[in-house]
């Protein structure tokens, strides 16, 4: 696969462009997912890598930040986890997007992705959730060194339950 990594550098070309990757990806409004990108861009040690083709187009994102009390998921993730499993939270990168344009899956990209965002930042630990019937991922994610910390998951009233996993990195 011929593709580079490029500098997030919050421009809003760049935030459009991954709205528009997400829209596509998983079927969501492009506004919606522009206005999601661009609040988390504001939170603490929010991190982001891109992958572009050779011709320049984006195919793949990933993003997040440093996980902190009083931010929605963290709170949601600090009630659910049981005292023991709490310290997963402490000096934590929250790992909250992969994306990979359907058409560039199971290429490497997503493996370059993963690899070079929990390398930009400066946490101890790093923490995800993804869909328990996400195989693909859960596999990737493992190949990476990560653990499972808690199944069942239930982020939203969807009922669909997540994994929890969770990556040392320090």
């Amino acid at each position: 696969m011929s593709v580079k990594q490029i500098t997030f550098d919050f421009q809003e070309t760049q935030v459009t462009a991954m709205a528009e990757l997400y829209a596509r990806v998983w079927g969501s409004e492009v506004e919606t997912a522009r206005v999601k990108i661009a609040r988390y861009q504001t939170y603490s040690g929010f991190k982001a890598v891109l992958l572009v083709s050779n011709k320049e187009e984006l195919i793949g994102f990933a993003y997040g930040y440093t996980s902190s009390p009083g931010q929605y998921y963290h709170d949601l993730l600090a009630a659910a986890l049981t005292a023991d499993r709490r310290q997963w939270l402490d000096d934590c990168f929250e790992f909250v997007e992969l994306v990979v344009d359907k058409a560039m899956r199971r290429l490497g990209g997503g493996r370059i992705l993963v690899q070079s965002l929990m390398e930009a930042t400066d946490c101890q630990k790093a923490l995800l959730t993804t869909q328990m019937a996400n195989q693909p991922a859960i596999t990737l994610y493992k190949q990476l060194n990560w653990v499972a910390i808690q199944d069942d998951f239930l982020p939203s009233s969807s009922g669909e339950p997540y994994v929890m996993m969770g990556k040392v990195l320090k």
